[in-house]
């Protein structure tokens, strides 16, 4: 089986989607999933991690960005709803 660097969004959602209607996955791992891929694929926590204090607090204040930092390392990013 391939692991997810081997997969495309579009293949990761598929396989989400079709785990779903099989009713092996529950939605949360069904969500979880595509998540999980999409910060491992497209989200660069190395550069988020080297913002200025005042830029994430700018991104905080504009965009409702919130980062959970842990040992100095990101564990989450969250976005609110507006």
């Amino acid at each position: 089986m391939k692991n997810n660097s081997e997969f495309g969004l579009r293949d990761i959602v598929a396989v989400a989607v079709n785990s779903l209607d099989a009713g092996i996955e529950s939605r949360k791992d069904t969500i979880d999933r595509i998540c999980n891929f999409v910060e491992e694929t497209y989200i660069r926590k190395q550069a988020i991690e080297a913002l200025p204090v005042e830029a994430m607090y700018n991104l905080n204040e504009s965009y409702g960005i919130s980062v959970d930092v842990m040992a100095g390392s990101i564990k989450d990013i969250k976005i609110e709803n507006s």
